[in-house]
């Protein structure tokens, strides 16, 4: 026998149906085991089915979990038989990375019967993301030191002065001339060396993380990346999120490579290809470094 799982949208409307009146009696329990959590930290969903002995029950798999949850794994316990019927019950280890304050859920187990596979929904929990910025971090500012500090008096010598005036006369001559040359060379120049360091940087970070698989390296490298693709485009990459960057940069490999370093950063999950993840921001920062040095060039 063949049991459909029904689409999400399927499965809301189907909490609005009324099930066989032998089945209404039937009601699975499903709960987060937590009240609370916080974005890619692990989160556990309880959910159990107490029927007669003699029935055949299905559980959900990986494939019914669909957006905001991640699904990471399944805890199945023995069957629990006494005189009052049967209790089955499963844990499941999901994960979420949006940023929605709550965010809801309602699983179904599936009866087998003779003939087809009667659905019955659990009633939703939700569970609470805890913020842990206040307000709008684009509003943020930071405080700025603006206390005076003291110079040393300077001797000013007419000879200094005369000297200083015929070097300004030269060089105003000069920058008229050679002005727009000199500044392009320059902001070259400062470019290369800034994503010279930023390649540097970023490879010690990567090397290190292969070797020692310390998840302070690779957000470090993610850190050190907004910056560089912010000083590349000229946009505030070190405020987004990697949802935010991924609607901002429509490229499907950089967005599955930024939801991998997610998964490492916030759940702790450390994956196998993590390394093909950072190659792979490591190259799309070089192209878009190519393509605004052309544009430099052609200034």
């Amino acid at each position: 026998m063949l049991c459909l799982y029904p689409s999400k949208t399927a499965a809301q409307d189907a909490t609005q149906m009324a099930l066989p009146p032998e089945y209404a009696a039937y009601k699975p329990v499903g709960y987060f085991i937590q009240d609370s959590s916080a974005i890619g930290v692990p989160l556990y969903y309880s959910l159990s089915f107490k029927h007669p002995a003699k029935m055949e029950v299905i559980f959900p798999g990986k494939e019914y979990f669909y957006d905001p949850f991640d699904f990471y794994e399944t805890q199945y316990f023995p069957t629990k038989t006494t005189s009052g019927g049967s209790l089955d019950s499963v844990v499941y280890k999901l994960a979420t990375f949006e940023i929605d304050k709550v965010q809801k859920i309602a699983l179904p187990i599936f009866i087998l019967t003779p003939k087809d596979c009667v659905t019955i929904y659990a009633e939703p929990d939700s569970i609470i993301l805890k913020e842990l910025v206040k307000g709008d971090i684009k509003e943020l500012s930071t405080r700025e030191n603006v206390q005076p500090r003291p110079l040393k008096e300077l001797v000013n010598y007419p000879y200094w002065v005369a000297g200083f005036g015929a070097f300004a006369i030269v060089l105003l001559i000069g920058w008229l001339a050679l002005g727009k040359r000199i500044r392009r060379a320059l902001s070259l120049y400062q470019f290369q060396a800034r994503h010279t360091r930023f390649l540097r940087e970023f490879n010690r970070l990567s090397n290190r993380f292969a070797s020692r698989k310390a998840i302070n390296d690779i957000e470090k490298a993610l850190t050190i990346w907004k910056k560089h693709l912010e000083y590349i485009e000229d946009k505030p990459f070190s405020t987004y999120t990697s949802k935010e960057i991924s609607q901002v940069i429509p490229n499907t490999e950089l967005a599955h490579s930024l939801k991998m370093i997610d998964r490492v950063i916030y759940g702790k999950s450390i994956a196998s290809d993590i390394s093909e993840s950072l190659e792979v921001l490591k190259e799309f920062s070089i192209l878009r470094y190519e393509t605004k040095q052309e544009s430099l060039r052609d200034a």
